[in-house]
């Protein structure tokens, strides 16, 4: 599959037939691949090609399945668990492109000095290689896959062949190299354009997202409701996404899996001697609970008939059924009354003795304590002016000070301003944010500005100012050598 990632058919296409997972397929290209083959021929010259082909031995070695990689998956060690083996791919992919890379200068090497043996083996290998896989299509019994896997070898031999040409041509053209080099690049280029671009839909959306009236019907009534179906067969994990519908399901949490375990509390009863979670995606079905409503679902839809007295049955589709949950709570509200707790199993505890629609529950103490000593708070207004994935702005009035809770998940990526000072975003609810709010009309202003996108984009920028100094500096170094060796000549 290095060499023609579509031998066994695509995914994307319907035809894939073998038992390897598609994205373990660390493929760059068989240009890419040809100019591995040639790094080694400096092997045993080079130190780090002996490294970087031990980053593409090693985690190939986890991702076949070998007893040491089934052995590091066992081990209860989250980095080396969860890594394993297709996480480690990119490891893989990254490593034969430098492999690819050291190959390119080892070819501009060889022909600078001609030595035509060693020029074309890697090569002749490479091409043998591709013959034997040509043999082994034709293996393959009657069928439409041996059909599918012949047809996937034009393009890559087609490639090869005329990168191979290239490289040929640019032996007996040695001055044209940097040009005929260029031209080698921009193949590669095309050839992983081609490879991935059939990962992207090839056919009109509607047909795989149309716009049914049920749809229509929730996005017209906003982004800030959600919803939730009965019947998993309704709507595929995260296939909501292009519609910018907001639902309680989707794939669990990636840090603590906080925001499962608050979904999965709609199950609970009291007394809680355990708080639940979802191993990986996040399902729920039970839309009777307060928790559905504090987390403002608003749509609910089935298959079957749903008897409930906060569910009003607004439109019906062939066998879809969408309910409305008069119930719903608010996206942002003023909590009439705060609690403090720390501990995870006395939150969830708290949250099902409360009114969710008025109350809150903490787990740190807010300033407000010195104000509400009983921690009952005074109405006030809450209406969400700005939505949008990485921002919301919400206008408040309210006579005294109080704590502004909106049912979005808690990140501490999430800042928060009261007009333009900035304050803190306490989780609330378990797994909710709130803030607090003076007396007044203000603007609260949510923001995602998590600090590990400043360190990425600070070391991104640090890695592409040392790539272009230390080009600059090789630049001038190999003036200055030049410049001496014709002085010495003359």
């Amino acid at each position: 599959m290095i060499l023609a990632p579509d031998f066994f058919g695509h995914p994307a296409t319907g035809n894939f037939s073998s038992r390897i997972f598609f994205p373990d397929n660390p493929s760059i290209g068989i240009i890419g691949f040809l100019f591995v083959a040639y790094s080694f021929l400096r092997i045993f010259r080079k130190k780090e090609i002996a490294f970087w082909a031990f980053f593409v031995i090693y985690p190939t070695l986890l991702m076949l399945g070998t007893p040491l990689g089934q052995a590091l998956r066992l081990l209860p060690i989250p980095a080396l668990s969860l890594v394993t083996p297709i996480k480690m791919i990119w490891v893989v992919a990254f490593s034969l492109s430098v492999l690819a890379g050291i190959g390119m200068d080892v070819v501009s090497e060889l022909i600078r000095k001609d030595w035509s043996w060693r020029f074309f083996s890697p090569m002749v290998i490479v091409w043998e290689i591709i013959f034997l896989v040509w043999i082994a299509g034709f293996l393959i019994p009657a069928g439409e896959q041996i059909r599918v896997a012949q047809r996937n070898l034009f393009l890559p031999t087609l490639f090869l062949a005329t990168g191979s040409g290239f490289i040929a041509i640019s032996l007996f053209l040695p001055k044209f190299w940097p040009f005929i080099a260029s031209l080698i690049i921009g193949l590669s280029g095309t050839e992983l354009v081609h490879q991935g671009i059939k990962y992207n839909p090839f056919i009109n959306k509607g047909l795989v997202f149309p716009q049914t009236e049920i749809f229509k019907r929730i996005c017209e009534k906003g982004d800030t409701w959600r919803a939730m179906i009965v019947h998993p067969e309704l709507l595929p994990v995260n296939s909501n996404i292009p519609y910018r519908i907001s639902m309680i399901d989707g794939y669990a949490s990636m840090y603590d899996g906080r925001y499962g375990r608050l979904v999965r509390l709609a199950n609970a009863t009291l007394p809680i001697r355990e708080i639940g979670g979802y191993p990986r995606i996040v399902f729920q079905t039970e839309y009777n609970s307060p928790i559905i409503d504090l987390l403002n679902v608003r749509w609910v839809l089935s298959l079957s008939e749903l008897k409930n007295p906060k569910l009003k049955l607004v439109a019906r589709e062939g066998q879809t059924a969408l309910y409305e949950n008069i119930n719903a709570g608010p996206k942002v509200f003023l909590a009439r009354q705060f609690y403090v707790e720390k501990n995870d199993l006395t939150i969830a505890q708290k949250m099902l003795e409360i009114d969710l629609s008025k109350e809150v529950v903490l787990e740190e103490h807010p300033n407000l304590m010195a104000i509400a000593e009983d921690k009952s708070l005074s109405e006030g207004k809450a209406e969400i002016i700005a939505y949008q994935p990485g921002k919301v702005i919400v206008k408040t009035q309210t006579s005294t000070a109080g704590i502004l809770v909106l049912t979005d998940t808690y990140d501490s990526g999430w800042k928060a301003f009261v007009g333009r000072k900035a304050t803190k975003v306490f989780r609330a609810d378990y797994d909710l944010r709130a803030v607090e709010v003076p007396a007044g009309e203000h603007e609260v202003e949510f923001v995602y500005d998590p600090l590990s996108f400043k360190i990425g984009l600070g070391i991104s920028l640090l890695t592409v100012s040392s790539l272009l100094i230390g080009a600059f500096l090789f630049r001038i170094k190999n003036l200055n050598l030049v410049g001496g060796l014709r002085q010495r000549e003359h």
